[in-house]
């Protein structure tokens, strides 16, 4: 009977771990897109020679894309969007989409400054996005000063005497990326005041003292806006004849889908603030004076093989802008164009400003903005994702999954947690459930602390969830997500070899699940994988949390609206 009994439940193990393993037989994969492939295969000395290109593949829905597609025989259209914030200074008082030219630099004292000899392009602009939305919020013309210095030291490995858990593989004298920028601003290192670091016109090394300082204001939410891939064909002078636009899926857009984006874009820049982007900057054929490029006041790079080499500002956009206005031998085919702050100083290009063509190679290729910032309002945060969610890993065969993490709290002090901070890779709506008192992820265990039913768009959201109190030494967080388009992909932070996130490594407590019952260390997950490091690697979610004794109202949000969230 004990054989029988034994064999018995060997059978029962056996189908248990058969059904765990189907549950996982999803075909799980990292996607990335097709420039970053090639780029990662080169090796190590050549990988130093050039940016590393984006990882993102955003693509929108159908379901998206139709909210801000105008069409003609709609009256009453959901383009007229309501009116910038300010409401103390000269401001754009119903300013739409439908405008033929609109430019932040009109209405807020952009201040025009100049990165001299560093390469700190990606932190000027990474800080314009939240110094404008941080205006916007708080019916503002002038803009509070934060300090790009800091940005780009306390991102850096490396000091004279010390070395930075919480930098990247980087020097300051590496230059950066945007994303590294906003998992600055978002992981509590800042952003800090301009007086607490002034900008110097050198990359010297410095103390890691020096980058100790109190965080003035965070980002609660960025986007990153679909990727907008182009495809030329041009006369025997080089000027475009026709321009094809592509999904990172590689499915070609419709001409109204692609104003849709280009509408999500004017939407930015009226009611949130500037969109960082990129560009080839160090390409002269491309603008309009070539003698000296420092005097053009145009820019259009139609060669879809160059590769991007600097971060840039939109502040606006001209419908009308002439193509002619644009370099003989890379002239667009089409009128109209971005304005661009640079941040070469007022005299440089018109006035520190310069038009980039709706039609440029890069302008749409990569395009990120600050959509809601406050001042500092934690105690602690609980975070694996230092260095933020730069891959996706998912499948197309669900729609709805869930990834969780445990954590380890730091403090003998009882402490609310108030609010979750999520990077979403897809357009999604997502539950958060919290076990206040272990770090199993037992359902039954599992309190569900929000539920952000409109579409949250690709990017960092911060949730504001029902206060709970941790008072026991760890505890655990659940998402369970729900992609629009019929999949289910989630961030994760990972170490990448020859990149700056080379250095990334993880304490294994990031799990993966299709039914909230069965759960797979995210070490363990099969399918295509290679890209990433499984064994270093992280999902994106992050724990606010304030003391007991000082969370005077526990059921106030923490973000400025839940539309801001939930956008």
């Amino acid at each position: 009977m004990k054989k029988i009994i034994k064999n018995v439940s060997i059978l029962f193990l056996l189908i248990l771990v058969n059904l765990s393993i189907k549950v996982f037989a999803t075909d799980f994969e990292v996607i990335t897109n097709q420039e970053f492939e090639n780029w990662n295969k080169l090796t190590n000395e050549e990988k130093s020679d050039t940016l590393m290109p984006r990882t993102t593949v955003i693509n929108a829905p159908e379901s998206v894309l139709n909210k801000y597609i105008i069409r003609s025989n709609r009256k009453d259209s959901l383009l007229n969007f309501g009116v910038c914030g300010i409401t103390n200074v000269k401001n754009p008082l119903g300013s739409t989409t439908l405008d033929k030219r609109y430019s932040l630099s009109d209405y807020l004292n952009m201040r025009i400054e100049n990165q001299q000899n560093t390469n700190e392009c990606w932190a000027f602009s990474t800080i314009k996005s939240l110094e404008t939305n941080n205006a916007i919020i708080n019916s503002q013309r002038e803009l509070k000063d934060f300090s790009e210095r800091h940005m780009d030291y306390a991102t850096s490995q490396s000091f004279y005497d010390g070395t930075n858990d919480m930098g990247l593989n980087r020097q300051s004298i590496d230059g950066g990326l945007p994303i590294t920028g906003l998992a600055y601003l978002i992981n509590g290192q800042g952003a800090v005041l301009e007086s607490e670091l002034p900008f110097e016109n050198n990359t010297n090394n410095i103390s890691i003292n020096d980058i100790k300082k109190d965080v003035d204001t965070i980002v609660t939410d960025y986007k990153v806006f679909p990727n907008i891939n182009k495809i030329y064909e041009k006369d025997g002078n080089g000027n475009t004849t026709s321009v094809k636009y592509y999904a990172s899926n590689g499915i070609e857009y419709t001409t109204e889908e692609l104003n849709a984006i280009r509408n999500m874009i004017k939407e930015q820049l009226i009611n949130k603030g500037t969109i960082i982007s990129m560009n080839g900057g160090n390409y002269i054929q491309y603008y309009n004076d070539q003698t000296n490029p420092f005097n053009a006041t145009s820019y259009n790079c139609n060669n879809s093989s160059e590769i991007r080499d600097h971060a840039i500002t939109i502040v606006g956009w001209d419908d009308n802008y002439s193509k002619d206005n644009f370099a003989e031998g890379a002239k667009p085919m089409s009128d109209g164009a971005y304005i661009v702050l640079n941040s070469y100083g007022p005299n440089a290009f018109s006035d520190g400003y310069i038009y980039v063509s709706y039609e440029d190679k890069f302008i749409e290729e990569e395009m990120y903005a600050v959509t809601s910032s406050k001042e500092k309002d934690y105690e602690n945060i609980y975070q694996y994702d230092t260095f933020g969610g730069i891959f996706e890993i998912g499948t197309t065969s669900a729609a709805v999954g869930y990834y969780g993490t445990k954590f380890t709290r730091s403090s003998d002090k009882a402490e609310i947690i108030n609010s979750v901070g999520i990077t979403v890779p897809i357009y999604a709506t997502v539950n958060v459930y919290i076990n206040p008192n272990s770090s199993e992820f037992n359902k039954t265990d599992m309190i569900k602390v929000a539920s952000v039913t409109d579409v949250l768009e690709p990017g960092y959201h911060r949730i504001d969830i029902d206060p709970v109190e941790l008072d026991s030494s760890e505890f655990a967080i659940v998402i369970e997500q729900t992609g629009i388009d019929g999949s289910f992909y989630f961030s994760v932070e990972s170490s990448c070899d020859g990149t700056a996130y080379e250095n990334v490594t993880s304490e294994g407590k990031s799990f993966i699940s299709m039914n909230f019952e069965d759960w797979m260390n995210i070490r363990e997950l099969s399918g295509n994988l290679n890209t990433i490091n499984k064994e270093n690697s992280d999902v994106c979610i992050k724990a606010f949390t304030v003391f007991k004794e000082e969370n005077n109202n526990e059921g106030n949000n923490n973000n400025n609206n839940n539309e801001e969230n939930n956008n």
